[in-house]
Formats: structure tokens, sequence, C-alpha cells
């Protein structure tokens, strides 16, 4: 308080703000105060922290539900032209995989994000990469976050636990008319975290599983997930020429 030159008060309402937003923070007589544990609600600040290149300066977007991250990646890559961007919702009401099928993302602990960033390729031809380097960065964290749980991925875009898919990838691009060129690459990826498909077709309920069953393990933190996988994902795509991710991706195919 001295060196910033606060009262104690005011250092004690900025504790209180931070416990209303989730985090464990103790109080210790003559000490001060100690941070138990983070907030596990999708905190933009936990996402972005030390992120490198391109998502040095992500700006972040959280809701609780969308009709489809993509669609809100689209709408900022025309918006905000060579700038980086992460949406984030709890459900999408109009969700979708490749070739324009349904995916279902109402289930009790679902999480589905889009990133944007500008791509380093020019040819279309290299976009589908985009969708090994996202799956190969995302079941890292994913397990680096499951206490060791093995996950698999079914070729090209699907992510699967103990048999089930537990999530989807879906990537796709905005281009310049004029230059005929890339504008901006968008991963999509949706996870069934914890819950049931009983209220689900029976397509889905024959195929679809979640990461951890019924119910979430309190020390799961989803913003420490994806600050992970935007990591993971952001090396790869520095290292894109050098496809370090296949050797990732291929031992989890």
């Amino acid at each position: 308080a001295d060196q910033l030159g606060l009262s104690r008060t005011a250092v004690w309402k900025a504790v209180e703000g931070l416990r209303q937003q989730g985090y464990q923070i103790a109080s210790l007589s003559k000490k001060g105060y100690l941070l138990e544990r983070v907030s596990h609600a999708l905190d933009s600040q936990q996402i972005k922290r030390d992120l490198d290149a391109p998502f040095e300066s992500l700006q972040v977007a959280i809701y609780d539900s969308v009709t489809s991250t993509n669609d809100l990646a689209k709408q900022f890559a025309i918006q905000a032209p060579g700038q980086s961007g992460l949406f984030i919702a709890r459900k999408q009401t109009q969700g979708r995989g490749r070739s324009g099928r349904h995916f279902h993302s109402d289930i009790a602990s679902g999480l589905y994000l889009s990133v944007v960033f500008q791509p380093q390729v020019t040819d279309l031809e290299e976009v589908p990469q985009y969708t090994l380097l996202a799956a190969s960065a995302m079941v890292a964290a994913l397990e680096a976050a499951s206490s060791g749980q093995k996950l698999r991925i079914k070729w090209v875009n699907d992510l699967f636990c103990r048999g089930r898919k537990i999530g989807g990838i879906l990537t796709e691009a905005t281009t310049d008319i004029e230059s005929r060129s890339l504008s901006s690459i968008i991963i999509g990826i949706g996870l069934n975290l914890s819950g049931d498909f009983s209220q689900a077709e029976a397509s889905t309920q024959s195929v679809a599983g979640t990461l951890f069953g019924q119910e979430m393990p309190a020390d799961f933190n989803p913003n420490q997930v994806i600050h992970d996988f935007l990591k993971q994902l952001a090396y790869y795509i520095r290292t894109l020429s050098d496809k370090s991710y296949l050797a990732h991706y291929e031992e989890h195919l």
C-alpha cells in the first residue's frame, strides 16, 4: 500500500472484488493476503497472460450463449483486419461442424471457442493443416488438465476420449477478393466437458461423450486449458513450415 500510494482500505476493497469474481484469498493476521486459488470463471486476464505471437495482443470476448463463435470471429475479421481475436461461449444455438453438419452444443458443461488470426500461408490448399495443428494443441492442453486422461484424434478433426467423441474442430478462412489472398484463419473448437446427451438425437447419443463424465472436477480451470492451447497453437503457427505439430498429431491419431 505504501509503495502504490494506497490506503489499506483500498487494498481491502480490491481483494473483496477479486473474491466476488471467485478468487479464493485468505486473510493472514499481521501478514496480509494469500491467494489460495484463482477463479475458475472464464477470465480474459488468465487466458491472455504471457501469450506469444500471433496472440500477444489478443482481444477476448466471453459470452454465456451465442449462435456460433465462428460467426462472431468472422465479423471480427471483417471489422478488425489483421488483429487476433478469441470468442468463447458456454453454449451455442447454431453450432456446426464440417460440411455444414450440426454440432450438438447444449450440454451441462460445454466450452466453445473460436480464434481468428492472420495466416502465414497464401494458398487456400494450405488451410486444412490448421485443423491438424489445432487438434494437436488442444489434445496437449486437455491431457495436461485432466490428470493423464488419454485423448485420440479421429482424422481429421474429431477429438475422442474413452472411445467417445468429446470435441470437434472447424477451420474456416476469409479471403480478400481483390488481391485473391487469404486475410484470416478462423479455428472453431467445441468441447463436451461434462453432462449427458439424453436429450440429444439418436445419432448424437451413439457417438458423443464427455471428458469428465457427469460432473466437472472441482480443480478444473477452463482458463488454463484455453491459455495452454493458445500457447501451443502459437508455437505451431510460428513453426508452420517445419510441421512440428505432425509428430504429436500422428502419435494421437
